[in-house]
């Protein structure tokens, strides 16, 4: 069984050194020609526990003509500039730059109990880091933070519960980026099968679908009297965060006296935006309204909706460069009237809709599949890492004390 002692320590008292870095003279380029990782807050993203490769590399010349240190692998490192209070550990030596600070434990604490120990603290650390532009911590705000010290077979077994949760999550995570790449494959084959060879003929959009754009009269657009009712009053951003999917909700609702002075779109219509975010797009699972900042597509029988969004989607970046360079970016009905559609088959149109729909089905899984682990990790980490939920080490059981 574990020591069921359980104390409070100021990482002063368990960690024997902290050691900084430095960034090599960038105009010396055989510094930046060697084979050591170099390690700096963008090699550490949200939530990253472990750090396998990093953007830059660096010569042994480097490390002895700068400031720059070799920090061993399995030593936590913790950012104490920019993204103040993120931590990993490399899984190789690698050298680090000045932004960021590398805490050598002694031999009482074990390094990725002291590593999810400062993930737990991460948002204390954040919220006393100072500075007017750049935020940033000193070594020893860091050391003054305290951490729960079960015995160290304890700390192994709770370091080992967290990691196996991180495995899970980064494997959750990269199922997810090979769902969307799939999903992103489907649409460039479907394309490059049917339009890019020319094997059909094509039609402009405004021949296939009703194109309207939304109405919203009021000055100031912000006038109480409109607003909430029973009626979906969607927006830009909306459509923006859809990232081409069905809605069913809108960050806006109008009243009757709203409704009478916007336009109403039906259900299976594909929102465009023209202003601001330029042909991001979305399908309204019920009806909506919409203000002038969107064009609404509903498709005429014999076209699928999901088809058609995936046509306007892929001419995005043509849309894009037809805005003109201003502070309000903004294009109009002209610009979306002619977009080339291809005159495929309803059946086809329908697998092509189907086959993105499964994918996408799947990928919404494990995005709360992903969540449910988050919210697991967090949980273990508020009850593990502060005696809350004590581990049995022998039986490698929780049990709470």
């Amino acid at each position: 069984m574990s020591d069921l002692s359980w104390r409070t320590a100021p990482l002063s008292l368990l960690v024997d050194r902290v050691v900084g870095g430095g960034t090599p003279p960038r105009g010396v380029v055989a510094y930046w020609q060697g084979d050591i990782p170099w390690v700096s807050v963008k090699d550490m993203p949200e939530e990253a526990t472990h750090i396998s490769a990093t953007q830059e590399h660096i010569s042994s010349g480097a490390l002895s003509g700068s400031a720059v240190n070799l920090v061993h692998a399995g030593t936590p490192i913790v950012c104490t500039r920019m993204a103040v209070g993120r931590c990993a550990i490399p899984g190789t030596d690698m050298a680090i730059n000045q932004d960021l600070k590398a805490l050598y434990c002694g031999d009482s604490v074990d390094e990725r109990y002291v590593l999810h120990c400062l993930n737990l603290l991460h948002p204390k650390i954040e919220s006393v880091a100072t500075g007017s532009t750049v935020k940033g911590i000193s070594s020893s705000d860091i050391l003054d933070f305290e951490i729960g010290v079960p015995s160290l077979p304890e700390q192994r077994r709770i370091a080992e519960i967290l990691d196996t949760v991180d495995a899970n999550i980064r494997s959750t995570e990269r199922l997810i980026a090979k769902l969307e790449q799939t999903k992103q494959g489907i649409i460039r084959d479907v394309f490059t099968r049917y339009i890019d060879q020319g094997t059909v003929a094509t039609r402009k959009l405004v021949e296939i679908a009703d194109v309207s754009r939304g109405r919203f009269t009021p000055r100031p657009r912000n006038d109480p009297r409109f607003y909430v009712g029973e009626h979906l009053f969607i927006q830009t951003g909306d459509v923006a965060n859809a990232e081409g999917n069905t809605i069913y909700n809108a960050s806006q609702t109008l009243n009757e006296l709203g409704a009478s002075v916007s336009r109403k779109f039906p259900a299976g219509t594909v929102a465009v935006t023209i202003a601001a975010n330029i042909a991001d797009t979305a399908i309204l699972g019920c009806s909506m309204y919409f203000p002038d900042s969107l064009v609404g597509v509903t498709p005429k029988s014999g076209y699928v909706p999901r088809y058609i969004e995936l046509c306007i989607r892929r001419m995005k970046p043509v849309l894009e460069s037809q805005a003109p360079q201003s502070a309000q970016r903004n294009i109009n009905l002209q610009d979306i009237f002619p977009l080339s559609i291809p005159e495929l088959d309803i059946e086809i149109q329908s697998n092509i809709a189907n086959i993105y729909d499964e994918w996408h089905a799947e990928e919404e899984r494990q995005h709360a599949e992903l969540a449910k682990l988050r919210k697991l990790k967090q949980g273990l980490m508020d009850d593990l890492l502060t005696g809350r939920v004590r581990v049995n080490v022998d039986a490698e059981e929780t049990t709470t004390s």
